[in-house]
């Protein structure tokens, strides 16, 4: 995901939002959708490409924490953000506001774990 260019393993994203982000000053991107990429998060589809955004609230650094609006400025999902990736946003979360933190991120480590134990 983060690989190229020496950026950021998606671990480490993850980490570093959890954390805050580090030594790196963060501030939430506000990510206002097209028509047709509201219908695909209202879906739940995992990621958001460059071509799904209509405007940003700033320019952002991998892994910061993307909060997607749609139309009408009402909520549709969060993730991490990547401006040098064709899929600007990696959905983490859908429909109701959840913070991106250590919590949500050892719960969804701990889902995966345990979704591969069968396997």
């Amino acid at each position: 995901w983060l690989h190229r260019r020496g950026r950021a393993s998606i671990a480490g994203c993850l980490q570093s939002a959890a954390q805050g982000g580090g030594d790196v000053k963060r501030k939430n991107i506000a990510v206002h959708v097209t028509r047709s990429a509201e219908t695909a998060q209202r879906k739940r589809h995992p990621w958001l490409f460059e071509s799904d955004i209509r405007r940003l609230s700033h320019e952002g650094n991998p892994g910061d924490v993307a909060v997607v609006f749609d139309s009408k400025k009402q909520y549709l999902s969060v993730g991490l953000y990547d401006p040098y990736s064709p899929i600007r946003v990696r959905v983490l979360h859908h429909n109701e506001k959840a913070s991106i933190d250590a919590d949500l991120v050892s719960n969804r480590v701990r889902q995966a774990a345990m979704a591969r134990d069968g396997v």
